[in-house]
């Protein structure tokens, strides 16, 4: 069965479902979805035509299953004596206003405040005002976005956004309004992004522990259950630290006038840190962690052999407290970590047994040309349609625990 995208406009009633064209990408590290269509104006009414412009709300379904929720940024019309006339829409998700905006440098954020009544402040201007509009857990969204009905544990709030600020927040001249949020909430351990239908913000983490919602397989010898038309992976030690360094003096917090350091070790990463450790005996040894709060070690990567010690030396001037030091050393580490191990894959379709691959869900690798038998991580899914190529996906995975904020 072949799977069907819909964009339906509510302002108008109008519904467009049949496609020459198109890519639709979201990636978890990417603040909007991103979208481009194009339609033969053939195939649309003239009502339809004068209907489509810039500004225009659009929601994006795959087979009902709704995957995104914007505006259309451009309309673009091309003629050809061999193609005819074409429409090409462009446009990103209801988070694309936030991106596209900067704050008020004036403004300024007291201390007083939690976390959650900040980031309200912030987006209430955009459509979120309500503590039922932020969630720190995205359970209930990949169940909108795969069509599954799986139980949604119960908020963690107390954990994550119901924090309260330690020092007062400001923004900086020309700061974009998402940067701003995305700066403050990283310092928290947290990425912000948008529920499919729009409706909520999600602040939290990417979820390795949760089941596998899908699997890539290509077997040798079993052609019959294979669903992979082609597969790339790297494994890679450039610009890959063994150990990090990271040093904080920022005033106005818990240590104003004195100066922390902590250590972080790569867990990808195989080599003789010992030299490092010796020569800061007083600082911190932090780790990265998983769901749970428990140490992400090297049993969970396949490391990597350097023959000596890769030490990278950093120093944050806005940590004010410990715990923000210790998450930005652990987001530094996890910008790199990422890149040691990626895959692609792609596959026919956009669903597997009725179910749309998305992003922060977990899948099940069963690959004996790549080697590679293990659950791995949706980063980003891009969904294709062309006339050469026919509908596709593409994946791009990560290791489990290999992205930290």
């Amino acid at each position: 069965m072949t799977d069907v995208v819909t964009l339906d406009m509510p302002e108008t009633g109008i519904r467009i479902d049949s496609w020459s064209s198109y890519s639709f990408n979201s990636n978890f590290l990417t603040p909007t979805d991103e979208w481009q269509f194009t339609i033969e104006s053939e195939a649309l009414p003239a009502t339809t035509l004068r209907k489509l412009a810039g500004g225009r709300r659009v929601t994006l379904a795959i087979n009902g299953h709704v995957q995104g929720d914007g505006y259309i940024d451009d309309v673009s019309v091309s003629n050809g004596r061999d193609v005819g006339t074409t429409i090409t829409l462009e446009g990103r998700d209801r988070l694309a206003q936030m991106v596209d905006t900067n704050m008020d440098p004036r403004i300024k954020f007291p201390a007083s405040q939690t976390l959650e009544q900040f980031i309200l402040q912030i987006a209430a201007p955009f459509g979120w005002s309500s503590e039922s509009q932020v969630t720190d857990s995205n359970a209930a969204n990949r169940n909108v976005l795969t069509g599954q009905t799986r139980g949604v544990s119960k908020s963690v709030k107390g954990r994550y956004i119901k924090s309260v600020l330690t020092h007062q927040l400001k923004p900086y001249p020309h700061e974009g309004t998402f940067s701003f949020l995305s700066r403050i909430t990283q310092r928290h351990g947290l990425w912000t992004w948008l529920s499919a239908d729009g409706t909520q913000l999600v602040v939290g983490k990417p979820s390795f522990d949760q089941r596998s919602s899908g699997s890539l397989i290509r077997r040798v010898g079993n052609s019959t259950a294979n669903n992979v038309l082609r597969g790339s992976s790297r494994s890679s030690l450039r610009s890959q630290p063994s150990i990090i360094v990271a040093q904080g003096r920022g005033g106005g917090g818990e240590f104003p006038k004195s100066r922390l350091t902590v250590l972080i070790e790569n867990p990808a990463v195989a080599a003789d840190n010992r030299a490092i450790f010796a020569a800061y005996p007083d600082a911190k040894v932090v780790h990265l962690l998983d769901d749970s709060g428990a140490n992400v070690t090297a049993a969970r990567f396949t490391p990597l052999a350097s023959a000596v010690s890769r030490p990278m030396f950093l120093e944050d001037d806005e940590a004010k407290t410990p715990d923000e030091l210790e998450n930005f050393v652990r987001r530094e580490l996890a910008l790199k970590i990422r890149q040691h191990f990626t895959a692609h894959y792609v596959v026919d379709g956009h669903t597997m047994n009725g179910v749309p691959w998305a992003v922060d869900t977990m899948v099940d690798v069963d690959d004996d040309r790549l080697g590679i038998h293990e659950p791995l991580y949706v980063l980003s899914r891009t969904f294709t349609k062309s006339r050469s190529d026919g509908t596709k996906t593409q994946l791009e995975l990560i290791k489990p625990h290999s992205l930290i904020f």
